[in-house]
């Protein structure tokens, strides 16, 4: 099988993406919200999902542009990558390529 890059694992996944007016996203089973870039865009995510923004963590804020946001079936520990642990380092960089390749349920904006 062939991957093209950005583009992987998203036959297996399900974003409900809504540009406008709110979406009701809490009442759809199996599904919750995500705000944390509501200026943006809303979104619901299968419940369990991580959100990776790398931007925030950096920043402290929402990131709007720059670093990737990573949206994942699997927690990536950013907070732990941080700490200058260099296992975590070493975990959540070969996640943030599972999710890349699709071999962990997720997607990058």
């Amino acid at each position: 099988m062939n991957h093209k890059p950005g583009v992987s694992g998203f036959g297996s996944v399900l974003v409900l993406l809504h540009l406008g007016a709110p979406v009701r996203a809490q009442e759809a089973a199996g599904l919750e919200p995500y705000l944390g870039m509501k200026n943006q865009f809303e979104l619901a995510l299968p419940n369990g999902w991580s959100v990776f923004d790398q931007g925030a963590l950096l920043s402290g804020k929402p990131g709007k542009t720059g670093p990737p946001v990573v949206f994942s079936s699997e927690h990536i520990d950013g907070v732990a990558m941080m700490s200058n642990d260099k296992q975590a380092l070493e975990r959540v960089v070969r996640q943030l390529s599972r999710v890349e390749v699709g071999a962990i349920a997720g997607f990058i904006m």
